[in-house]
């Protein structure tokens, strides 16, 4: 990560790390942020926003270590039994919805608006690992996505290295994920 409120934080590119940027300080979500990086333990305690569209509901959890897989961070959530109640009943259609017709996605950050991509995130990896390699605004804010609604979430494809690859038939297609 190269800006934490302002400080370097290390160097993202020579460490495969993420890029996140500081937008001005009147801005609400750099008044939210509570991201701070633990020196001593090399580690980020996120400030993280959970969107879970189809129920019309966000939660924001403060200091999320990125060791915790996203399987972990989701568990207080969506877990049928070690969820909370109240929330369980909130998110009852993800929690009714089978491990797998849920996908995680976080917004490509620098498209133009007309372009909007995402990435699909594992759910079996660390926050760290999935936040590698990728730009954000202040804080990662994470689309909670049921199968039915993945099409609305466009995928931000691979790097070709032969731009002409797609036309011929040799690419998976635009908004293909590489893994």
């Amino acid at each position: 990560m190269t800006l934490l409120n302002g400080k370097e934080a290390g160097s993202p590119r020579q460490k495969g790390e993420h890029h996140s940027e500081v937008p001005p300080h009147h801005l609400t979500k750099s008044k939210e942020n509570s991201t701070v990086f633990i020196t001593k333990e090399k580690m980020f305690l996120w400030h993280l926003k959970l969107i879970f569209p189809q129920s019309s509901t966000e939660f924001s959890q403060k200091r999320v270590s990125d060791r915790q897989t996203l399987e972990q961070i989701l568990t207080p959530y969506i877990h049928p039994t070690e969820s909370d109640p109240v929330t369980r009943q909130k998110l009852k259609m993800y929690v009714q919805t089978p491990h797998d017709h849920v996908k995680i996605f976080m917004k490509a950050e620098g498209r133009k608006a007309n372009s909007v991509r995402y990435h699909h995130l594992d759910i079996s990896k660390t926050l760290k690992d999935n936040l590698s390699f990728k730009t954000m605004i202040e804080y990662p804010v994470l689309h909670v996505v049921l199968r039915d609604h993945w099409k609305e979430y466009p995928l931000k494809g691979p790097v070709s290295h032969y731009p002409l690859a797609e036309h011929r038939g040799l690419s998976g297609g635009p908004g293909e994920e590489g893994s």
